[in-house]
């Protein structure tokens, strides 16, 4: 059922996953088109430690890239990252270090050696990154190191690096945070209305085909027309434009008054729709409102008949 193509998927050490996963995927794996990361990371952060981790790694890749000026930015992060790379261990007591991984990934069946990330972006700092299947290229090899071993190999070593760029949740998490907003009503799947009026959707709405669809277009949606800003931890500077020198109101507080301060942003993110950022939707230079499709003319086009739309039959 699944396109033609190499799949990876990346998902948290879920127990279930370690023992369905082989099963499920088995043609895939044989046929070595398939790929498996396990991305663990420090989720009880509070927002100053997420970004001062944050601003610690871009300030060393900033440094990194000062010192290599000809490199583009893909190229120095995979170099940086290269260099970065360390085993991954867990206390056992006793000032001892063990495996990373629980019980489930801690199997024979499974790699030993999992990976810290220096990449802090995106809300994932303190990232630690399981490859339990690997291309057949590198898999024999990657399987026969310890959970302390360093990588030796180059060529592993370069998979690796880019394996580790790879792995990250923050697709997923941007599409799972926009549909959390538009779909509010699938909050309460049928039963008895606790409102009256036309704002509430009854439980016909339900049914799974009309999820699946609504999935599916809101996907498209978020994926290619929705702009927002969004400005890469990687290539930042490109992704923003001066911000226009102006006053903005605060409020006093516990009165009913409000100051005028000069604006202190220097740069403002620049809008742009994330098939714009790919380069799949090419915008103008200079045009600072690009025209996008509404979401209306993309999901509703006049039914044709013959090469002309129906309405404008009837119309005569």
């Amino acid at each position: 059922m699944l396109p033609e193509g190499k799949l990876t998927l990346v998902g948290e050490q879920e127990a279930a996953m370690a023992r369905v996963i082989p099963y499920i995927f088995r043609d895939e794996i044989l046929a070595n088109r398939f790929g498996w990361h396990v991305v663990s990371f420090d989720k009880e952060a509070k927002k100053p430690q997420i970004v001062r981790r944050a601003r610690a790694f871009d300030g060393a890749f900033r440094s990194f890239q000062d010192a290599n000026p000809a490199m583009a930015v893909p190229n120095a992060l995979h170099a940086w990252t290269r260099t970065q790379l360390t085993p991954a261990t867990k206390a056992t007591g006793k000032g001892r270090s063990g495996p990373f991984p629980g019980s489930n990934f801690g199997t024979k069946a499974f790699p030993a050696l999992w990976i810290r990330s220096p990449i802090k972006a995106s809300g994932e700092t303190n990232k630690v990154i399981g490859f339990p299947m690997l291309s057949s290229r590198y898999r024999g090899a990657y399987r026969k190191l310890g959970f302390q071993d360093p990588i030796s190999d180059p060529d592993l070593l370069d998979a690796m690096t880019r394996c580790v760029i790879n792995a990250t949740f923050q697709p997923a998490s941007t599409f799972m945070n926009s549909l959390r907003d538009r779909l509010a009503f699938a909050k309460r799947a049928g039963g008895r209305s606790s409102r009256s009026g036309g704002t509430y959707i009854n439980g016909a709405a339900y049914n799974p085909r009309v999820l699946i669809a609504l999935l599916t277009i809101f996907g498209i949606h978020c994926n290619f027309f929705e702009v927002r800003q969004y400005v890469s931890p990687i290539n930042k500077h490109e992704e923003t434009a001066d911000a226009q020198d102006g006053v903005t109101s605060l409020a006093v507080p516990g009165f009913d008054q409000r100051i005028e301060v000069p604006k202190r942003r220097r740069q403002t993110p620049v809008k742009r729709s994330p098939a714009m950022r790919a380069g799949i939707h090419p915008v103008k230079p200079g045009d600072e409102t690009p025209k996008l499709p509404t979401l209306a003319k993309v999901l509703y086009q006049p039914w044709l008949f013959h090469g002309t739309p129906l309405w404008g039959r009837f119309q005569g």
